[in-house]
């Protein structure tokens, strides 16, 4: 059989990567960074189903996964939302998640390279599938994360909106809280490193929430930034099979972004598993596999995009507030709509 070459390891990566071994499949993985790790992530999936865990076979990192079951909305420091969720989001840090699907390729004979990078110029080698996360591409955005050990919530998931930003907050195992937001980049902030995400939940107007994480233990190691940030899709290259982040990253307010990584994965491994076998051609596999998670995301992607600058700018959050207290906005369309 043909070997696949991943090149990325995060839960696409590692996920695709522990699915074709299940198959017998030989993979190389390779991996930038090592494990255990934090990254800027809003670390709840929302819309993940039982089939697409089953498919890649990791049902069992999620058994203890917290059930999200209610969201609340807030503007600044007022709660304007609370809404029971469609289904029930499971909350689970990549921290975990990602040292446990590392161990389990691992165990079930994949070649993990951690500290790896593979030249842009092996794009088009056949057997290479790219899952490397986000595009390199600075815009005005930052991401900042943090995790708490001892911050009460007054949902299963907080969404936070403030100017020209906004946050989340979930709890995940081990009785830690995730904080997560997406800013305007604001040059003028110029705090310590732990300082840096309740000093832009401050100039966005969330001042409850920037005491509350200023008041909590936070987890030093767990405090994570990125300024390179791109949520425009990227068009198939001929020959290139990209999945994850590297096809295309989802608004995060969604918290949908991880649970289509994992989505992607699933459509892609009986593709692979084709090719590797010799039952077809690489050029038809990453034709086939474009084509399938084009058509899948489109519309979420295309909606997702739309709504983004409601959830992110004071004016068009006003909108929404209106919408919400006419009740005329569709939440539980929209989640089927985004997930």
């Amino acid at each position: 059989m043909t070997p696949i070459t991943i090149i990325g390891g995060g839960i696409a990566g590692l996920s695709l990567g522990i699915a074709l071994r299940r198959r017998e499949i030989p993979v190389c993985l390779h991996e930038a960074g090592s494990y255990p790790r934090h990254k800027v992530c809003g670390e709840f999936f929302a819309g993940l189903t039982d089939s697409t865990l089953s498919r890649l076979g990791i049902s069992k990192h999620f058994t203890d996964a917290l059930l999200h079951r209610e969201t609340a909305w807030f503007w600044q420091d007022h709660i304007v939302r609370r809404q029971t969720l469609p289904c029930p989001a499971l909350g689970l840090s990549r921290y975990t998640l990602e040292q446990r699907l590392a161990q389990d390729f691992v165990e079930s004979g994949g070649d993990l390279q951690t500290g790896s990078r593979v030249s842009n110029n092996s794009d088009m080698l056949e057997g290479n599938v790219w899952t490397t996360g986000r595009q390199n591409k600075k815009t005005s955005w930052i991401g900042l994360k943090a995790h708490a050990t001892d911050m009460a919530t007054t949902s299963g998931l907080e969404i936070h909106m403030g100017d020209h930003g906004y946050a989340g907050v979930s709890a995940v195992e081990n009785g830690r809280v995730n904080i997560c937001g997406l800013f305007r980049n604001r040059p003028e902030i110029t705090v310590k490193k732990w300082e840096l995400l309740p000093a832009y939940l401050e100039a966005c107007g969330m001042h409850s929430l920037s005491r509350r994480v200023t008041e909590s233990e936070i987890d030093p190691k767990s405090i994570k930034g990125v300024i390179s940030i791109d949520y425009t899709q990227r068009h198939p290259s001929p020959g290139k099979l990209m999945l994850g982040d590297h096809f295309a990253a989802i608004p995060p307010f969604t918290g949908n972004g991880m649970s289509m990584a994992l989505e992607a994965s699933a459509m892609a491994v009986d593709n692979l598993v084709a090719y590797s076998k010799g039952e077809d051609t690489w050029s038809s596999t990453v034709s086939s596999v474009n084509t399938r998670l084009t058509n899948r995301f489109r519309r979420r992607l295309w909606l997702a995009r739309r709504i983004h600058p409601l959830i992110f700018q004071p004016g068009l959050q006003r909108i929404l507030i209106v919408l919400n207290n006419c009740r005329l906005l569709p939440f539980n369309l929209l989640f089927r709509l985004l997930h």
